[in-house]
């Protein structure tokens, strides 16, 4: 009788465990959508969606524009700028990419399952990155997403039962494509060779399998240096391309800021203890192949310390959580190891819970991304009407690069403009442009730039049009 009182209670808990997970799939289904057609347009995604729209062009990046990313996903975007027709519609992208952040979370929760052998746990740490990656900056257009889908691709790959020559190949070749998507994808390739290193193989099998992992990410990387020689760039400007065109710190003052953010940040030092807790042999590996990703993944906070930048970590920290949890289970802990490691883990994910229904909530109310849409569709008319193809746009306007589209000037030498470049910077670019597109609130910053608002002044008269709200356009006199 307490055997079958015991079943029911089990079958109840499990059945009360699923209905959780599902009540959990479609909130976050349903927030998602909401970020998708109403989540504001940031200035990264004019940035973006600017690069896209050149591509679609025919404009070849590093040759006929500067970027300071790799490109795999900019041409990824071209399929749904494919079927978007003359001015994309903007929730198209974005649906794009959530289908890549859903399955980035699928993969997730393929390797917990590997992992652990649980489905639910593996289902909970599918949810649990959407929650994350909606908390950090998520819902806006970024470039993590693609590039964590092939780093955790490659991972897969390389924890299969048989370590064969196609499996490391493909393990290389995934993080390969990691890379291109985003620089700093490059540290999948790292945690790979780490995991290779440490394995049960003998050492003659463990050099053949990082060679054979190798061959894959060369072959990748060689294959974009070809496509790109035949497009007419010279090698040295390809590895200028690759290593982000001296994107970062450009000072000694920048040099130690970035250090010292570096290692103030490093949030791997927090599972250490990992490996005195988890003594299995291939938890160990495991172990220590995410707290290389987390060692790598914090040198971004070098630059500086965006939310979105802890995306890459996400996969590795709940890695880690889910051995945790194996390894507080089978060696039946005391409880208050269990009460302390789920209260952070709570912590970890009702804090950010909270933060999708309040950013929801924010994206049913209110509709701020129409009025950007109809202010860009009012830049384009205008400069349609003035014969502008180029445009220089404040920090605050650069999305409207990406809504409108125009052509940044000085596209070669620089790319888009940015809020970071000097008043000689900007000086040099207006004599390029058509245009001058900023907000109404950044005129007082304009005019502290002497040189900068002598040259606006002298060669540029601003349209008066009431249609374009709060932003303020300055178009080239005609001589």
């Amino acid at each position: 009788m307490n055997l079958i009182k015991g079943i029911k209670k089990v079958d109840a808990d499990n059945k009360l465990t699923i209905l959780l997970l599902i009540g959990m799939s479609i909130f976050l289904l349903v927030a998602y959508l909401l970020a998708a057609f109403r989540s504001y347009v940031n200035a990264d995604a004019g940035y973006y969606l600017g690069t896209v729209e050149l591509i679609h062009q025919g404009c070849v990046p590093y040759r006929d524009f500067s970027l300071g990313y790799t490109p795999l996903f900019f041409y990824a975007l071209q399929i749904p700028r494919t079927f978007m027709g003359t001015y994309p519609v903007y929730y198209g992208y974005m649906l794009f990419l959530y289908l890549i952040v859903f399955a980035d979370a699928l993969l997730m929760a393929l390797i917990v399952r590997k992992t652990t052998k649980s489905v639910k746990l593996a289902w909970l740490s599918g949810l649990v990155f959407l929650v994350l990656y909606y908390y950090l900056e998520g819902v806006y257009f970024i470039l993590e997403a693609f590039s964590v889908c092939f780093g955790l691709a490659s991972i897969i790959v390389l924890w299969g039962e048989k370590s064969t020559f196609w499996r490391m190949f493909l393990a290389g070749l995934f993080s390969a494509l990691s890379f291109l998507s985003k620089q700093y994808g490059l540290l999948f390739a790292g945690v790979i060779g780490i995991m290779l290193l440490l394995s049960d193989n003998t050492w003659k099998k463990k050099l053949w399998n990082c060679l054979s992992a190798l061959l894959g990410f060369c072959t990748v990387i060689a294959l974009f240096f070809l496509l790109f020689f035949i497009a007419g760039l010279r090698p040295d400007e390809l590895v200028e391309a690759l290593s982000g065109s001296g994107y970062g710190g450009q000072s000694v003052n920048m040099f130690i800021e970035g250090v010292a953010r570096s290692v103030r940040l490093f949030p791997f030092l927090i599972f250490i203890p990992c490996l005195f807790i988890c003594k299995n042999k291939n938890n160990t590996t495991i172990i220590i192949g995410c707290l290389v990703g987390l060692l790598m993944a914090s040198l971004q906070f070098y630059y500086n310390d965006f939310s979105h930048y802890y995306i890459y970590m996400i996969p590795f920290v709940l890695v880690l959580n889910v051995l945790l949890w194996k390894t507080f289970q089978d060696q039946k802990k005391s409880q208050v190891l269990f009460l302390l490691y789920f209260g952070v883990l709570f912590a970890a994910i009702v804090l950010p819970l909270q933060n999708v229904y309040k950013t929801s909530k924010m994206f049913v109310k209110h509709s701020l991304r129409h009025s950007q849409i109809e202010t860009a569709n009012q830049i384009r008319q205008v400069a349609q009407t003035f014969g502008c193809e180029s445009a220089l746009c404040y920090w605050n306007t650069i999305q409207y690069y990406g809504l409108c589209p125009l052509n940044p000037p000085m596209m070669k030498k620089y790319g888009f403009s940015f809020g970071y470049d000097t008043e000689e910077t900007y000086c040099e670019r207006l004599e390029d442009a058509d245009c001058f597109v900023l907000m109404k609130s950044d005129l007082e910053r304009i005019r502290e730039m002497g040189v900068f608002n002598q040259k606006l002044t002298n060669d540029y008269y601003l349209v008066e049009d009431e249609l374009m709200g709060g932003i303020k356009m300055f178009v080239r006199k005609k001589e």
